[in-house]
């Protein structure tokens, strides 16, 4: 479960980014500690260029899309990192950068370095 501060960012680009590198063997999703109303429409067009269809997904709040039940793993992403969202949770941090709204060029950016995050984090994970 991806967290993020909104869950209208970083955390469904990188729930989505994971889902379609590594869906045979994990299953991602994201929320949010206070939900945005919608997911930031720069991270929606920089995902359709590269593929990926958000239109699906939305922010929901943590117990919203928990129901309750405890996540494998929690990863604290962005400015969410220094809060745990579930007690008893094996929780993780990944520092990232805030995106400037409207800015596509930084989201592209940060879609560059999700990418190779998830592709050194996930990887350990599952090997």
């Amino acid at each position: 479960l991806f967290v993020s501060p909104t869950g209208a960012c970083k955390a469904p680009m990188t729930a989505a980014m994971v889902q379609q590198r590594f869906g045979e063997t994990v299953e991602a999703d994201s929320c949010g500690l206070r939900p945005a109303a919608g997911l930031d429409p720069t991270m929606i067009r920089v995902m359709e260029q590269s593929g990926t269809d958000m239109g699906y997904r939305k922010p929901l709040s943590l117990d919203r899309r928990t129901d309750g039940n405890v996540p494998d793993r929690v990863i604290m992403i962005g400015d969410a990192r220094d809060q745990e969202p579930i007690p008893g949770a094996r929780t993780e941090q990944w520092p990232m950068s805030n995106v400037p709204e409207a800015d596509e060029n930084a989201m592209k950016a940060l879609h560059r370095t999700l990418e190779e995050t998830i592709d050194r984090r996930i990887m350990s994970m599952i090997t």
